[in-house]
């Protein structure tokens, strides 16, 4: 962390390597595999970042930021504009966690990344990823968020089938 704090991220990285490796078993090795994450999103190497984030929940599912990681994890499939990856990705973070503070983000999310993806049935399942979240979560910001996507001119057929 002194190497962060001096703003010196190349060789911050490089210890947090060295730290995961000799320590694989180490319960600081999820806070290690957090940063080294954050090293590449930084840099925007998104896929990269996704490779290292989704080693946490992999080795350390019940860590205290396994769920963060995952969600990091489509975030970068996301800014990658990966939103196929993005979506199956988030779609397996509700199967791991279905229980998770993150539910609602993560659905709204799930349904962006089908809205941008290019197939009709991906646009099918955004519709009802976004319903599903102004259903279920409707006084959340992701459900304002959702409630705009769904009066978008590209959902008017999926409202018209219900």
């Amino acid at each position: 962390m002194c190497y962060e704090k001096s703003k010196d991220f190349d060789k911050a990285c490089e210890e947090y390597v060295t730290v995961a490796y000799r320590w694989p078993d180490n319960s600081l090795v999820g806070d290690v595999i957090i940063r080294i994450g954050n090293y590449f999103f930084t840099r925007k190497e998104y896929i990269s970042a996704a490779q290292v984030y989704a080693k946490l929940p992999q080795r350390f599912k019940d860590h205290e930021l396994a769920q963060r990681a995952y969600y990091k994890v489509g975030e970068c499939y996301l800014k990658a504009e990966e939103f196929d990856k993005a979506a199956e990705t988030l779609e397996q973070f509700l199967v791991e966690y279905p229980s998770s503070d993150l539910k609602a983000e993560i659905m709204y999310w799930t349904g962006y990344a089908y809205f941008n993806s290019k197939s009709m049935e991906a646009k099918r399942k955004a519709y009802a990823n976004f319903k599903n979240v102004v259903n279920f979560f409707p006084e959340t910001v992701w459900a304002k968020y959702s409630r705009k996507f769904l009066l978008d001119p590209a959902m008017d057929n999926f409202a018209k089938e219900e």
